[in-house]
């Protein structure tokens, strides 16, 4: 962990914990989905992957502005 910083450890846990009511929304739903047989498991897979994918893509757009502080 040579190049990381304590502001870029904690902008990804912040980020992580941020995603946390997403993702749970997300997996109610597309587990109520399969339950029901409107979706197949693969496609609750797939798109729980393609979730993920997304929000680490989109962390590189929030890091600058979870490292820096607040100006007063």
């Amino acid at each position: 962990m040579a190049g990381f910083k304590y502001q870029d450890i904690r902008a990804v846990l912040i980020y992580s914990l941020m995603q946390v009511p997403g993702i749970l929304f997300l997996v109610t739903i597309l587990l109520w989905a399969w339950d029901r047989e409107w979706i197949s498991g693969r496609a609750v897979w797939g798109v729980m992957g393609a979730w993920i994918v997304k929000d680490a893509l989109f962390f590189r757009f929030y890091r600058k502005a979870l490292t820096q502080s607040p100006q007063n």
